[in-house]
């Protein structure tokens, strides 16, 4: 794969999981410091929303706490689209696994409005003994309740389960998320799940192939540095990506 579309997968990627606008051309441009395109106010909104900050005057402080060290970074410097697409590939190489799992992990987690359960209203200096000895016997019940239920959706799961390792020839770890199991129960939060799994799962095909190409970026960035590229590589990049950096660079590089 040549390496626009190396790029051109990067920036899907970006753009699904950032909601930025970045295309391939930004960094042609960026590469050679151009400024057509709007490249800069789009690196610049990337970098804010990457970082999840509201203003490109935070950037700089929010880098500082990533230990970016690369001082020509600052406000008079923003209109550099080559310094801006330098911290963008510092960015990618510290952030983007960990948004990526960060993402994942949010969908375990049902983002719903209505309530799942309404609790009594309760005036607790007003109650008396008899009152009292009724609350814990509703709570009693409320807990027998729930354990029966407990107990039907982990049949009612281990079916669907069995089902799925059937039909789909796959081992599943037996059990499901609160999110899944309302997802089965509640027709919209059904639908919710879809969407958000669907999501989900366009974005993690999308990493596999970035995954998969990663390696020809990083020989590209390399062909960015004006000073000694292998000193710069070794401040801004993982040992996984310096490694991988190192290697490439004994190749001619990608131009």
């Amino acid at each position: 794969m040549d390496i626009k579309n190396t790029i051109a997968i990067l920036c899907k990627l970006l753009n699904t999981l950032y909601k930025t606008t970045l295309k391939p051309e930004h960094f042609r441009q960026a590469k050679f410091g151009k400024t057509e395109e709007n490249v800069v106010p789009v690196l610049l909104d990337s970098l804010c929303k990457i970082l999840n900050v509201n203003h490109f005057r935070d950037v700089y402080n929010k880098l500082n706490t990533l230990n970016y060290n690369r001082l020509v970074l600052h406000t008079e410097c923003f209109g550099s689209s080559r310094e801006l697409l330098i911290a963008l590939g510092f960015l990618i190489a510290s952030s983007l696994e960990k948004d990526l799992i960060a993402k994942m992990k949010m969908n375990q987690y049902p983002n719903i409005d209505i309530p799942l359960f309404k609790p009594p209203i309760i005036n607790w200096k007003t109650l008396g003994e008899f009152e009292l000895k009724n609350y814990k016997t509703w709570l009693c019940g409320k807990i027998s309740s729930n354990n029966k239920l407990t107990e039907q959706y982990t049949e009612h799961t281990s079916m669907i389960q069995e089902k799925y390792n059937k039909n789909l020839n796959i081992k599943s770890h037996g059990k499901l998320t609160l999110y899944e199991i309302l997802a089965l129960k509640n027709d919209k939060i059904g639908q919710q799940f879809l969407m958000e799994t669907e999501s989900l799962l366009t974005l993690t095909s999308i990493y596999k192939e970035w995954h998969k190409n990663e390696n020809q970026f990083w020989k590209w960035m390399v062909c960015i540095f004006n000073e000694n590229c292998y000193i710069q590589i070794i401040h801004f990049f993982n040992p996984f990506l310096q490694l991988t950096v190192m290697e490439e660079s004994k190749k001619s590089p990608v131009k």
